[in-house]
């Protein structure tokens, strides 16, 4: 039996799971930090961070409060991908997400 390697990015020395097409995307049951990506060729934007005890509860996906600004982004739902880092821990989430927050100053977390 062989395990299936899903695709990795690294986000500032973070390895995270994706991107996948947020059309697709499956979000696990547990909690993390996500990245919403934007996609031009074969670069990847961040376009927006968060935090969830549990990302399939969070609802990343077209109902998500930042979602339009998402779509405002990219023009169109294919362009929208999403990495995902899993951890438990409230507060390592915390730190990680404010860690990313200065490093990439996503457009979409601005209010």
């Amino acid at each position: 039996m062989f395990e299936i390697q899903r695709p990795k990015i690294n986000l500032a020395g973070t390895p995270f799971e994706g991107p996948e097409p947020l059309v697709t995307f499956k979000a696990p049951d547990r909690g993390g930090v996500f990245a919403i990506l934007s996609v031009n060729e074969a670069d990847y934007f961040v376009i927006y961070l968060g935090e969830t005890p549990n990302l399939m509860a969070h609802g990343i996906h077209a109902s998500h409060p930042k979602y339009s600004c998402w779509k405002n982004f990219t023009g169109v739902d294919a362009k929208i991908y999403v990495a995902t880092f899993l951890e438990e821990s409230s507060i390592r989430r915390n730190q990680m997400l404010k860690s990313l927050l200065a490093e990439f100053t996503p457009l979409c977390n601005t209010d």
